[in-house]
Order: structure tokens, then sequence, then C-alpha cells
């Protein structure tokens, strides 16, 4: 989930253009117009002076070229980055565990995977077994963790190696054999790790070898601003450890920790997460060792970053068997959610194709969409709901959405009447 829980409903007219909220605009006294007119044009003068400086300023700087096929697609596919009000590092959607055993309930299985957000797309690709998977954010930040990410897979050959080069928590000196570390269980895991305190000299080793991977060995042209986000990024997880969570100025409440994500469990009281299982981590490993796991930035409602993802995926004859939404669409209005919905409807989609979104509810009032376990009484107020993308367009088009909440009650799966 994108953002802390907005207790605040909002009401939507639909149109064709989308969601609609009407605006009030200030009126100008009509003696002040002339006035007003006038400041503008001098203030204008000067900016415009300072544009074109800039943009000749840019078209002087030479832009970084990728060195391999895997960065060429990235800059391929990304747009214009975005700003966002949190630090995305870790989900905030404890409930991810019942979209995975809906997911697999369903039957739903390989093709392509979008997705959004950090760390919890791991748990679905595992879960999912796709060929592919393209993870599309707003933020150039979440590009460049994921890149993070992907020199940590290939540095670290098993679950323990690396929560120590994320956390940086080096090994004891006689570390467990190669056999019994595959072996650990999520709580021997999470063991081994609060075990240890964080080193800052293996965080600066462990940012630098970063670096020179997304470089040397994926191609990737990092920025100056690039690095310090990396670095950012990196010792914000080595400072908090397993206890790093999302960090928003507007949060109202503790968000879950990497701990507790960890240790998430569906109905049947298993863990689902990407590190709870060897076999999990080896696969989405192996997915980054073939540059399957592509990160872009782009918008959900942009002219690029879906729509060439999307044309990929068709030109090699294959269909998105699943797009996680998070609850992006809270942040689209009007024409931004109609072009949204176009960009669903470009997807090489079939009958099978499911959108995966996470929407808002309150103790007393659970969606009935949603089968997530609480654990220990603790509620977080959201569910992770299944749709299937073509049914979404077609109620699109019929007008049945009219608020986000209409979204989670109009259309939703049910993996659970065979039980």
């Amino acid at each position: 989930m994108l953002n802390v829980c907005r207790r605040t409903a909002h009401t939507f007219g639909h149109t064709r253009e989308g969601f609609t909220r009407a605006r009030g605009r200030p009126r100008v006294p009509a003696k002040w117009g002339p006035v007003v007119r006038r400041l503008a044009v001098r203030a204008m003068l000067p900016l415009a002076l300072l544009a074109g400086v800039a943009t000749q300023l840019r078209a002087e700087e030479p832009r970084p070229a990728a060195t391999t096929d895997f960065a060429g697609l990235i800059l391929h596919l990304s747009e214009d980055p975005g700003k966002f009000h949190s630090d995305n590092f870790v989900s905030n959607e404890p409930g991810y565990p019942s979209a995975i055993e809906g997911l697999r309930a369903l039957g739903i299985h390989g093709g392509a995977y979008i997705g959004v957000g950090p760390e919890q797309n791991f748990s679905y690709l595992a879960a999912l077994q796709p060929e592919r998977a393209f993870v599309v954010d707003i933020r150039r930040e979440n590009t460049v963790q994921h890149l993070m990410y992907k020199a940590l897979f290939a540095a670290a050959r098993n679950r323990l190696e690396f929560l120590e080069l994320l956390l940086s928590r080096p090994p004891p000196n006689a570390p467990e054999g190669e056999s019994s570390r595959a072996a650990m269980s999520v709580q021997e895991l999470l063991t081994a790790v609060d075990s240890r305190g964080a080193s800052m000299k293996a965080c600066e080793q462990t940012i630098d070898s970063v670096s020179a991977r997304i470089e040397e060995n994926f191609g990737f042209p990092l920025t100056d601003k690039d690095r310090v986000t990396l670095r950012h990024i990196h010792s914000a997880f080595a400072e908090a450890g397993l206890s790093i969570h999302y960090s928003s100025p507007k949060a109202v409440k503790q968000e879950p920790t990497l701990r507790e994500l960890m240790l998430a469990r569906d109905t049947y009281g298993n863990h689902v997460h990407f590190l709870a299982s060897e076999k999990d981590f080896q696969f989405v490993k192996q997915l980054h060792a073939r540059d399957r796991i592509v990160p872009v930035t782009g918008d959900f409602a942009g002219r690029q970053a879906l729509r060439k993802a999307g044309e990929f995926v068709r030109d090699r004859g294959e269909v998105v068997s699943a797009f996680y939404l998070s609850n992006v669409e809270q942040y689209l209005r009007g024409a931004q959610y109609a072009a949204f919905v176009e960009n669903v409807r470009r997807l090489p989609l079939n009958d099978r194709s499911v959108l995966i979104r996470c929407a808002f509810e309150k103790p007393t009032q659970r969606l009935p969409g949603d089968h997530s376990e609480q654990a220990d009484g603790q509620f977080w107020p959201h569910a992770l709901l299944l749709q299937r993308a073509q049914r979404f367009v077609e109620l699109y088009d019929e007008g049945a959405f009219l608020t986000h909440e209409d979204l989670a009650r109009q259309d939703y799966l049910d993996w659970t009447s065979g039980r």
C-alpha cells in the first residue's frame, strides 16, 4: 500500500473521462484584472529567459547511455519521474498472503507480471512463477532500490546472506553450513539476523559494491542523485534492521515492520514471504540472473511505461497474468483514471488475467472479498482483493465505478467457495 490510510471518503462522479471531482476556482475582481495581467507578464519574462537557459544547458549535458540490453530496456520503457510523500523502503501490506492464497487457488501461474512498489513484488513472483516481470513506479527511487536488490540477489548465495547484506549484519566467524542455512525456518532466519548488530563498515562496503555492480555488470548509468538515493536507502536498512517500515510524514499509526511482513501467514498458517522459503528465494534470484525483473520509472496513467511494457510482452507471444496495483488508483483523478483504464485495456490480457488491488476497510466493516487473517488481534486497515482485468474494463465502460469504494465492492473474486 503506497500511502497511509485516509479516513475521509471522496465521492466522485463518473464520466467518460473517468472519476471527476468539482473544484472551485478563486475569482479576481474585475477592476484588478489589468493590473494582475501586467504583473503576470512581467514575472513571466525572466522565467522564460531562465527556462531558455536551462533548456540550453540540458541540451549540452551528455546523457549517460546504457551499456547492456537490460539497462537499455529500463531506459526505453521509463518516463520522467514524479514525486511521492513517503519513503517506501518496504511494503505496508501485511495482508498479502491472502492475495497469494487466492492466486494459487485460482491457478494463476506463468505469463508476465506487472507490479509496483518495493519488495512485496518478490513474494508475488515466487507464487506466480512468471516468465518476466516489470515493476512500474512513478518514483525513480524505486528503480534504484530494485537495482540494489538485483545486486544483492546476485551477491547472496542464500536467504541468510541476502539479509546479511541488506541489513549490514556481517556473518559470524564460523558461519553455518550451506545446507543448514537453506533449511532455516523464517523464525530461525530472523533470530540469526537479530543476534547481530549493524556494521557501518559493512554498510559502506556493500554500497560501494552494489554501485559498481549496477554500473559495471548491469550497465545502468547511475546519476549523482541516484548514488545519494542508494546510500539513503541502504543506510536506512542498516540502521533500522528488521524493524524498518514504510515511512510517511502523514502516518497516523505504526506501519508493519519487515519482521512482521516476513512472519505474515495465509489462512492455512503458511508463511508465504519470498524469504520464508529457500526455493522461493532461489526462483527470484534466478529470475534476476536472467534479467527478467525490469524496474521501470513510470506513471500508471502515462503514455509510455505500461504501454511499451505491454507491447514488449505481446511481441513475445505472452499475456499479463497478474497486475499488482497496490492502491495507486487512489491517486488517479478524472482524465488520469481514464488514461489508466486505457493502459490496462491495451495490455495483452486473457480471461484469466487478474488485478491485485489494495483497498481500505474498517474493523467493523470488512470488505466481502477480504479473506486475510488478522494475527494476534492486530487489525491492518486494508484488504488485498483480486479481480479479472478484462471484467474491470467492462465494468468501467458500463459506468459501474462511481467511487473508489466501488472498486472494492462491485466486483471481486471469491476463491473460498470450494472449501
